[in-house]
């Protein structure tokens, strides 16, 4: 769950058991946003932390599903996290739309010809810099 004030740049989040989120800064440093808890509903009482970052003008996030990262190629090698920031960062000088096509477009022909097995989410947010 995550909430972008998209005048301020802030954005609050918290992850349930899904993969840590990407925050590409303009200037290429990477930050795993994965503060949160375990998988919703699966542990009693469990304790959700809410994180928090700021986007700044250029910077770019990226919210994947586990079906991104465990996909696999003919080999059974998985795509992975390091393969998704390889990519995250290739496709950054981007627009948010032409990152999800370039990142997407990635697992598929890592993937190909082996049929996906599981759903495939990404959410891609870039911070123009206008207001």
């Amino acid at each position: 769950m995550a909430r972008l004030d998209t005048t301020s740049g802030k954005l609050d989040y918290c992850s349930a058991g899904h993969p840590p989120a990407l925050l590409l800064r303009s200037d290429g440093i990477l930050e795993l946003l994965s503060d949160g808890g375990p998988v919703l509903g699966a542990v009693p009482n469990a304790f959700f932390e809410r994180g928090s970052a700021q986007l700044d003008a250029g910077d770019l996030l990226l919210v994947s599903s586990d079906g991104i990262l465990e996909s696999f190629n003919e080999a059974e090698q998985e795509f992975g996290a390091m393969r998704l920031q390889t990519e995250l960062r290739r496709a950054q000088g981007g627009s948010a739309e032409s990152v999800l096509f370039s990142v997407l477009g990635s697992v598929q022909d890592f993937a190909a010809p082996r049929p996906l097995t599981d759903d495939m989410t990404l959410v891609v947010v870039k911070n123009n810099g206008r207001k």
